[in-house]
């Protein structure tokens, strides 16, 4: 990865197309088609004791069928409810360790705070004008504030929208420095958000066509969580690789998963698809 004040850093190709790959794994059953999410709760004394492991996912294929299911590892069968879009990233609710922020993929525009022991919804929220989600948001490490990646469609500008974590009213918007934010995630600092700005600008009027394939460009910025200000921005070499995905280790080590864009390039060469990152370095 590079910076303005860095030298490109080679990346290591590994010569896999990353379909092939997630089929790969799914054919080891280390994840499901549209991604699973372990999320683990100890059980209260009213409770069956001992720790519940949920595996959640996004599913359905359909908009009458589009939902997030889950089941308890090794206990009961698939449940589900039906959210009316098609969802994408599911985080934890911090203060409420049994429900869930089930977030829309892009272009949708709602999410919704699910209660994963009673199956019902608890909560719900919908972009301001002309936003859209990206899929994938993030909580404080107070719980109280949540982050969440959202795009301006009339001028492609990427947005982190800050919402109260209690009844999602917006406190603050700021840019995420780049297009088409689509995931966040919270430095171990709890003062620094690293955003996975992928480039790709859309439009709900065209679905999910990319409409700036010729100048997308693709960073990976680490902000300020209390006001949105810059602190680095970091490029990958490949100009139309799209950062997607992240985590974070617990030093502060960050991997990010990426996609080709291969009609937009002018060449057939492998490339890497992921890469990690030290702040600085």
């Amino acid at each position: 990865m590079k910076s303005s004040s860095q030298k490109p850093t080679n990346l290591s190709p590994f010569g896999i197309r990353r379909r092939h790959y997630l089929m790969m794994l799914a054919a080891t059953g280390l994840v499901a088609p549209f991604g699973i999410k372990a999320i683990s709760k100890s059980s209260t004394v009213s409770q069956t004791p001992g720790p519940q492991e949920w595996w959640v996912s996004a599913q359905g294929k359909t908009a009458d069928e589009y939902s997030l299911g889950w089941l308890i590892k090794n206990g009961e069968s698939l449940q589900k409810t039906i959210s009316g879009f098609r969802g994408h990233g599911v985080l934890q609710h911090p203060q409420n360790p049994y429900s869930v922020l089930f977030l829309a993929r892009r272009p949708g525009t709602e999410g919704l705070q699910i209660n994963l022991s009673s199956g019902e919804i608890e909560n719900r929220f919908s972009c301001q004008t002309n936003h859209h989600l990206q899929g994938h948001g993030c909580f404080s490490g107070d719980g109280k504030v949540l982050f969440i990646c959202e795009s301006n469609f009339k001028n492609g500008v990427g947005k982190i929208v800050v919402r109260d974590s209690d009844t999602y009213q917006v406190l603050d918007t700021f840019n995420s420095h780049g297009i088409g934010p689509h995931e966040i995630k919270l430095m171990p600092d709890g003062q620094t958000l690293v955003i996975a700005n992928g480039g790709l600008h859309t439009h709900p009027s065209s679905g999910r066509k990319i409409l700036n394939l010729e100048s997308m460009r693709s960073t990976l910025t680490y902000t300020n969580a209390a006001n949105g200000e810059l602190i680095d921005e970091y490029q990958v070499d490949e100009p139309k690789a799209s950062i997607r995905h992240l985590d974070v280790a617990n030093d502060g080590t960050v991997a990010i998963a990426m996609q080709v864009q291969r009609a937009a390039m002018q060449h057939q060469n492998t490339v890497g698809l992921s890469a990690i990152h030290q702040p600085g370095q």
